[in-house]
């Protein structure tokens, strides 16, 4: 099958479409990293360089997800810790319940406290 693409100013295709006038496909062409071809003296060549980079950025963009994600899934651990804390009323026993409530969270959630860190740390060295 034959294509009529379109390009950037560097030569890169931002679109195509089915044409019997243009220009045939390489041999394994892949319409998921389209962008990283370029026309080339009516040639259509695949960067090698800016497939690894595309790559690379679509790795980094799916790991920042699943990490935000944990992070969301996780976040209602802390809006209970937070409720429990606001609950507190009795102003004779408060510092003593602020306490068994700070235990019972970090016995029960360290290792999540600790994973959740990680993830932030992560997250921001992914996010530059």
């Amino acid at each position: 099958m034959k294509y009529s693409v379109e390009t950037d100013k560097d030569n890169y295709i931002v679109s195509m479409y089915d044409d019997p006038e243009g220009i045939e496909l390489p041999e394994g062409f892949d319409f998921a990293y389209m962008s990283c071809y370029q026309l080339i003296e009516g040639e259509i060549v695949l960067d090698q360089k800016k497939l690894a980079e595309t790559e690379e950025e679509e790795k980094k963009d799916s790991e920042l997800f699943d990490l935000k994600k944990k992070l969301s899934e996780s976040d209602y651990i802390f809006a209970e810790y937070c409720e429990e804390i606001l609950g507190l009323d009795n102003a004779l026993t408060w510092i003593a319940d602020i306490i068994k409530i700070n235990l019972k969270y970090l016995t029960k959630y360290s290792e999540l406290i600790k994973q959740r860190r990680q993830w932030r740390e992560r997250i921001k060295e992914l996010e530059g």
